[in-house]
């Protein structure tokens, strides 16, 4: 399974119980695990979505502005700044699939 969200075997923990732990923990260091926390969460569950549409979570920005119109709301998701689609492998054209494959090569370049 391709995930636009992390690479395999990344594990996000969830941060709530740090603060009881390490109540020394900076408050901007805690408020920073827990929306990267929930940012990951969301993003694993429109990915879930997705593939029970029978699909794959693209980001928008990979998508042209044509076909974008032409998706249904129900089928888009926004996600922090970042909107993405669920599309079916047939709803991909070729250029579609290039970006999201240098989409994918951008976040294992930056290690997510």
């Amino acid at each position: 399974m391709i995930s636009t969200i992390y690479k395999a075997g990344r594990e996000v923990n969830d941060p709530r119980q740090l603060l009881y732990h390490y109540p020394s923990l900076s408050a901007q260091r805690y408020a920073q695990l827990v929306a990267d926390f929930h940012h990951d969460e969301k993003l694993r569950m429109a990915e879930r979505l997705a593939r029970g549409f029978g699909g794959i979570l693209v980001p928008s920005s990979c998508v042209h502005w044509r076909i974008k119109k032409e998706i249904p709301e129900e089928r888009k998701v926004k996600i922090g700044y970042e909107v993405y689609i669920a599309l079916k492998q047939e709803e991909m054209t070729e250029r579609t699939q290039e970006k999201y494959t240098s989409y994918l090569e951008e976040l294992r370049a930056k290690g997510a």
